[in-house]
């Protein structure tokens, strides 16, 4: 049995869309601001590079660069949704976390200030004072797809122990049901059967 916990299947979803509207938080930070501002979304990066209005936006390369990590992560948070929703199975759950993981930590590239990145925002003239921070949509990504495999570790681990214990409530039943236990059983009623036709003799 491999599905999940009803319990740890809502806390999952509500992960999962928590990740999924992150999208929509402007956290990825420009300075200077780029089209006189300074905090973007995702969507608004991808959107406005797609209609040429950044500096280097048609640069395929600079924007597959800069946003393939992203995509992934996005991508592995909807089919984690359909599988909490459809399967809830905690293995897979686990392996779209694990991948999850990888994908934020390429991320993590685009963190540290990659030329890709200014490019896109800045053009090829870019200075070394012009960056692009990504911190706060790594960090909420990463943090979303640890909990998942946290609960998929967890859940896992407690499917284990229920296992273990299921052969020993088993035991005690057959040992319960056994001949010997009814014999014994009978054997202990009998003195007590004795003892209540000594005590009406008695009066």
């Amino acid at each position: 049995m491999t599905r999940l916990g009803k319990r740890r299947r809502q806390i999952a979803i509500v992960l999962v869309v928590v990740g999924l509207f992150s999208a929509l938080a402007p956290t990825i930070e420009t300075q200077p601001p780029v089209m006189g501002r300074s905090y973007w979304s995702i969507l608004e990066v991808a959107r406005t590079a797609a209609e040429g209005g950044l500096p280097d936006g048609r640069d395929i390369p600079d924007l597959i660069g800069a946003l393939a990590p992203f995509a992934i992560a996005y991508l592995l948070l909807i089919f984690a949704l359909a599988l909490l929703c459809l399967f809830p199975d905690y293995r897979l759950l686990g392996r779209v976390a694990m991948f999850g993981i990888v994908a934020c930590t390429l991320g993590l590239r685009e963190v540290t200030h990659d030329p890709g990145s200014r490019r896109l925002f800045y053009g090829v003239w870019y200075s070394r004072a012009d960056s692009v921070n990504y911190w706060e949509l790594v960090l909420i990504l990463f943090v979303v797809m640890m909990a998942l495999l946290l609960i998929s570790v967890a859940e896992g681990m407690g499917s284990r122990l229920s296992k273990k214990q299921i052969p020993q409530s088993e035991d005690d039943l057959t040992a319960a049901s056994s001949p010997e236990s009814n014999q014994n059983g009978e054997q202990n009623r009998v003195p007590r059967d004795q003892h209540q036709v000594r005590g009406r003799w008695k009066k």
